[in-house]
């Protein structure tokens, strides 16, 4: 049959029906094939093609050349066939793609235990780290302590009352005081209270805030107490201290008509500045309570070390 590039022309093929005349330049393939051989060392049945490619040519003698010259040795020309090849290629490419998707899927649970490892891990350095602190604290307020610096970072005290008995007895109260009008002792830090004729002294501390307004020519001084139960936006040692189970003044308001304001301006202004000095003077306590007290600081003789010229 003719040769062209991946075509196989019916009408050129060399059988009894084509009487087609060959002609110089022409290329035919002759190929003649066997099959249900079988060899007679194995018995195993094989196939056989036999194939020669031939250039129509006038120049040869006998009109064609043949153009097949290769080795034509059993061992150059033969090979092993299996005929569960292609099915073995279509399950080795399943294979892989299983594998592969396998893969896949791996891969994602691989980095998903990765993730939560690491999680675990940082959690638990976390933890190490806050043990580590507070261990590395406590060896700290040890050693201060052992070296004979007080210890104030976590000291908790108990409400001292002598601090607000501001007199032991009537007889202590200012000479200045009247008995119909309010009075504010700076000195003991006491707001002297006139209630029915009689002074009643509150301690500073005893008071939550205090206000003024005037109302139709009156002015009107409200002083608001300390009481359980309540919520203070600042800590309140005296209302945390003392017993809850007592009798407690909630709130007080006095009244002065037009022209009659001075006793009540007055007590305005000094319970504010009275307030203003007990909270400076807490703050500054506080502050000094943070700081940690230095040894005292030897002078070294006979020289010490010196940094030279490290250039």
């Amino acid at each position: 049959s003719p040769l062209e590039e991946r075509v196989r022309e019916k009408n050129l093929v060399l059988n009894q029906k084509n009487h087609q005349q060959l002609k110089s330049g022409m290329v035919l393939n002759f190929s003649i094939g066997f099959k249900d051989l079988k060899d007679r060392k194995s018995g195993k049945p094989y196939a056989m093609q036999i194939a020669d490619t031939y250039l129509v040519t006038s120049e040869e003698a006998d009109g064609h050349k043949l153009l097949t010259v290769v080795r034509r040795g059993w061992e150059n020309v033969a090979f092993r066939g299996n005929g569960d090849e292609d099915e073995d290629e279509d399950e080795e490419l399943d294979t892989k793609q299983q594998a592969a998707t396998l893969s896949h899927y791996e891969r994602r649970r691989q980095n998903r235990e990765k993730e939560e490892r690491a999680t675990r891990e940082a959690a638990v350095r976390e933890k190490e780290m806050r043990q580590l602190a507070k261990r590395k604290q406590e060896e700290l307020l040890r050693r201060l302590a052992k070296d004979g610096v007080q210890d104030n970072f976590n000291e908790e005290k108990k409400f001292d009352y002598s601090k607000i008995n501001s007199y032991k007895s009537v007889s202590d109260f200012p000479s200045q005081a009247r008995p119909n009008q309010l009075y504010v002792d700076i000195r003991k830090e006491t707001i002297l209270v006139p209630i029915f004729k009689q002074l009643v002294p509150f301690h500073i501390s005893t008071i939550r805030t205090v206000s003024k307004q005037e109302e139709g020519g009156n002015l009107i001084l409200r002083l608001n107490f300390a009481t359980p139960n309540m919520k203070f936006k600042s800590r309140n040692d005296y209302i945390h201290a003392v017993p809850q189970n007592k009798h407690f003044i909630q709130e007080l308001t006095f009244k002065a008509p037009a022209g009659h304001h001075d006793n009540l301006e007055r007590s305005y202004f000094g319970i504010q500045e009275l307030r203003k000095r007990v909270k400076n003077r807490i703050k500054e306590k506080e502050d000094k309570r943070s700081i940690v007290v230095q040894k005292e600081l030897r002078v070294l003789r006979g020289g010490g070390a010196k940094l030279r010229d490290l250039s």
